[in-house]
């Protein structure tokens, strides 16, 4: 699962609790570092400054740690994490704010990660505002990757959730060098009958600027 689980049989509703992020955070703490940053991680040619948007149970903003980068771990809810050591922590920063109301530095970052964390941007109506402002935190070269659902995705009872086909993944990302983009899996079905349609990006930034559409 790469969200909080849903009853098959739950209703319908808008946003996961903040009970049941904790819940998910707590299960997952001890994971490895999402394989898409990981795999994102080689493309970072200068700088170590990262954003780590929807930084859950701060796994993947440990490993940036431990492999040199200065962080900021962006979540609305807190955890406890006795891996962030008095060596790392001079170089950790945690804020805990909705990624919808973050102000995001302009050109701060060499990498930042949102690693399924953008199709919960709520309302939906602000996703196009909040992906802009990501985006225009990267630093010239820097590197961008995440993930959007796409048309098929069922994320059980949460709804409604920004949802886009390959066609229009690749214009949200218009401007940006595309190193990858492309389905995790061909919606594929999970035991509980419902369908992960997942598309996985990693972009770099052009070292000349970018133009970069709000529509």
């Amino acid at each position: 699962m790469c969200t909080p689980e849903e009853s098959e049989s739950a209703p319908r509703r808008e946003r996961i609790t903040r009970e049941e992020w904790e819940a998910y955070h707590e299960r997952t703490r001890e994971n490895a570092p999402r394989p898409l940053l990981v795999e994102a991680f080689q493309y970072v040619t200068e700088g170590r400054e990262a954003l780590d948007v929807g930084a859950g149970a701060l796994n993947d903003s440990v490993y940036l740690l431990e492999n040199g980068f200065t962080v900021t771990a962006l979540d609305h809810v807190e955890v406890k994490d006795t891996r962030i050591s008095d060596t790392l922590a001079p170089r950790f920063r945690y804020v805990i704010s909705p990624m919808e109301t973050f102000q995001y530095p302009k050109e701060a970052y060499d990498l930042v990660t949102a690693q399924y964390s953008l199709p919960f941007i709520h309302p939906p109506e602000l996703f196009h505002g909040v992906l802009r402002d990501i985006i225009a935190s990267l630093r010239p070269g820097g590197i961008f990757t995440g993930e959007f659902f796409g048309k098929q995705h069922d994320a059980g009872g949460v709804q409604p959730l920004t949802l886009f086909d390959l066609s229009e993944a690749h214009a949200l990302l218009q401007g940006l060098e595309i190193i990858k983009l492309e389905p995790l899996r061909e919606k594929k079905e999970r035991v509980d009958g419902r369908v992960d349609d997942i598309i996985e990006f990693i972009v770099r930034k052009p070292v000349d600027g970018m133009p970069f559409s709000r529509t």
